[in-house]
This record gives structure tokens, C-alpha cells and sequence, in this order.
């Protein structure tokens, strides 16, 4: 067996690394951490917070929010802007509270929430080729009754498009969790979405579906990657869209 670099990945991990190495490099071999997390990770984590409770503990998921989204988490913040994500949250957990049981019909009920997993993989379920990879760890957000399906809460204020949905790697992993752990693949991944800034219907339901194949595909990928982490490569940077490395590269001139 390797001496891996990593104890364990995650589908942040490994969303990072293929995303930018040296982002990878940052938050997970150098451990840096910075002096605040951004406005959308804290608001992202307060929802979740409120969601979980409300299925776990029937506890209000408003109330949940207005207690844990507070602003000595996000001091550089303008209070301005913090009061206007603070409502932002209070009017979607709202909504959700009022249509909740109609959102959440055609998908059935919500049976376990918050589900932490480490599942180690050492054959491919698919080719039966033994693997390589340290365990892989994650948090799947709820799980349907039976095998109707799992899922994941997101807040964007964009619309969650199909292709999104059917190209994300996200969804492959929690079905891998759901192989590993349950013995079979759910019939269904949902994505939840909040939606910041539209009144008329903001929350957004979009469902995919990943076969053995996929799945088989993700952890070949996997390994190629946990390779590349392995053998230090993370000259590399990110090629397109925004990226937080430059956030980390600020803080090491200090």
C-alpha cells in the first residue's frame, strides 16, 4: 500500500485539486487557513445548520439561522450587506417552512439527515481492479426513505441548470457512499436549491442519476488524482473562472 500524502479525500478535496493544484496545496498539505471564511461559506453552512436541525430535532430552521448566522463571523463584512444576506436567509427558510411538504412530495420523505461517512474502497465495483486510495470521506445531506434517493442543499443565485446536475461529480460520489455503505445505487440524486434574490418560487428541485459505469469512472479518476497528489504536483494552476489562491498566496508575503 501507498504512503499516501492525504489520510483521507473528500469531494472538496478533490474538487480543489482539479479545479487548482496550488489551491489544493494551500488549504490541504499547507493547512493554511484564512482570517475569515467568505460571506457565501458562512451563510451556505448557517442554512445547512437550520435544515439539519429542523429534520433532526423539528426545531425551527429560522430560528436555527437568525441564532447561528451572526455578524462577529463576518467582522469585515459591511453591516449592510450582512443584514441583507440575514434576511436573504430568514425569507428563504421561510418559504421553505410554507412549502416544504409540497416541495418534497413527488421526492418522499426525508429519513436521515446530515450523514457523515469514511468508506474505503480498495476494489472497483465495476472491474473488479484493485485500487489505491486512501478512505474517502464526506457529508451527504439527507437520505429519502429506502433507495428513493440522497441529496444536497446548495444556495446559489443562479438557476441550477440540468447539465449541471448531470455533469457535477458531486452526485457520483454520494452514490459511491451509497454502493459502499447501503449495498446498492440510489434511484436518484436531488439537488435542494436556494435561491438568493428571486421572490416567485426561489427554491429549486433538479434530479439526476449516475449508473455503476460513472461510478466506476469517478474512482479511476480518483486514483489518477491522489497519483498526482502523491508525487507533489502542484505547480499548476486554475485556468478558468474565479479562484480563492490568490487569497492564500496574499497571506504567505505577510
Amino acid at each position: 500500500m501507498s504512503n499516501h500524502l492525504l489520510k483521507s479525500i473528500s469531494y472538496s478535496a478533490y474538487r480543489d485539486y482539479k479545479k487548482c493544484p496550488k489551491l489544493f496545496y494551500y488549504r490541504k498539505v499547507l493547512k493554511l487557513k484564512l482570517p475569515e471564511d467568505p460571506l457565501q461559506l458562512v451563510f451556505g453552512k448557517s442554512l445547512h445548520l437550520a435544515l439539519e436541525l429542523q429534520v433532526k430535532e423539528r426545531k425551527d430552521p429560522v430560528k436555527v439561522f437568525q441564532q447561528d448566522f451572526t455578524r462577529d463571523k463576518l467582522l469585515s463584512l459591511d453591516l449592510v450587506k450582512f443584514l441583507e444576506y440575514e434576511a436573504e436567509g430568514i425569507r428563504l427558510l421561510t418559504f421553505w417552512k410554507e412549502k416544504r411538504k409540497e416541495i418534497m412530495k413527488p421526492l418522499g420523505k426525508v429519513s436521515e439527515a446530515e450523514i457523515e461517512f469514511s468508506i474505503k474502497v480498495g476494489q472497483d465495483p465495476l472491474t473488479k481492479l484493485m485500487l489505491d486510495i486512501p478512505p474517502i470521506n464526506g457529508v451527504v445531506d439527507f437520505v429519502l426513505d429506502g433507495t428513493n434517493g440522497i441529496g444536497d442543499y446548495k444556495t446559489s443565485s443562479k438557476k441550477y441548470t440540468q447539465e449541471i446536475a448531470d455533469t457535477s461529480d458531486q452526485p457520483t460520489f454520494y452514490y459511491l457512499w451509497h454502493l459502499i455503505e447501503r449495498g446498492e445505487l440510489p434511484k436518484a440524486f436531488y439537488y435542494i436549491v436556494f435561491r438568493k434574490n428571486i421572490k416567485k418560487e426561489p427554491i429549486q428541485v433538479v434530479s439526476t442519476t449516475r449508473t455503476l459505469t460513472q461510478v466506476s469512472n469517478l474512482l479511476a479518476d480518483i486514483q489518477s488524482v491522489i497519483h498526482s497528489i502523491n508525487n507533489r504536483e502542484f505547480s499548476l494552476r486554475h485556468t478558468e473562472g474565479f479562484c480563492d489562491c490568490y487569497k492564500y498566496e496574499e497571506m504567505l508575503k505577510v
